[in-house]
């Protein structure tokens, strides 16, 4: 599958970028316009926008069904994505083996225990 570029002032197609073997899910704009970030089944890759015949980075994760969304944190140093089962996943783009992985479900039980603890101290 492919990603499209598009000129919003002219509508015409600018760039077309061959991504992924599945659907896209989802891609975004670093705020500094100077990356490029796609998911699909269980792949995220990124571009740098000066070079998009072939992606800086593809992380890969074969345990993962689908990666549904992706977004730029902090200085565009690290992505956060979800999986379809409910991970939450945070890389460093400039070193993917340094990942933090967290269920959501985990972050309801801490949300949940806060709750807990709120209602408990009033």
């Amino acid at each position: 599958m492919s990603l499209k570029l598009w000129d919003l002032k002219t509508n015409k197609e600018i760039y077309t970028i061959q991504s992924h073997n599945d659907y896209v899910y989802d891609c975004k704009y670093s705020s500094d316009g100077k990356l490029i970030i796609s998911c699909s089944s269980g792949m995220i890759a990124y571009w740098d926008i000066k070079n998009l015949s072939k992606p800086i980075g593809v992380i890969k994760d074969e345990s993962k069904e689908f990666v549904y969304s992706v977004n730029f944190l902090c200085n565009q140093t690290y992505i956060v994505c979800s999986y379809k089962d409910g991970t939450l996943v945070v890389v460093d783009l400039y070193n993917t083996s340094n990942i933090f992985k967290k269920e959501i479900n985990e972050f309801e039980k801490t949300e949940s225990n806060l709750d807990d603890q709120n209602s408990v101290s009033q």
